[in-house]
């Protein structure tokens, strides 16, 4: 698999639109053969669910014949917390600072799949 760390709901780290990576994975792999899962991985868990969002739905439309096997979904965000890069410490406080909140976050990533999926 291959995961993309992503800097808010739509693009990746370094600027580019998430959209684009998926295409050149489509582009290159477009059934499944050599990269079998996508994910998103060390970014705020509030951006989770737009990307997530962005993913299921190029999966769902890039396959190429109807027995391509789709890829699988995976995901590993961080609690957003804010970095500071002075001190190299994350600054406790902030982000998602509860295990309960995580998990709400997390199963509302969760219906974001099952819902887009469904379209």
């Amino acid at each position: 698999g291959i995961s993309f760390a992503c800097q808010n709901g739509s693009q990746l780290n370094g600027g580019a639109p998430l959209e684009d990576a998926l295409d050149i994975i489509n582009k290159d792999d477009p059934n499944a053969q050599l990269i079998h899962a996508i994910g998103i991985n060390c970014c705020d868990s509030l951006h989770v669910p737009s990307l997530l969002e962005k993913l299921v739905t190029h999966l769902a439309t890039s396959t190429t014949t109807t027995s391509a096997p789709r890829r699988g979904i995976m995901i590993y965000p961080n609690s957003g917390e804010q970095w500071d890069a002075e001190n190299e410490t994350w600054i406790e406080g902030t982000g998602c600072t509860t295990p309960t909140e995580f998990a709400k976050r997390m199963m509302n990533a969760v219906d974001v799949i099952e819902r887009t999926w469904a379209k």
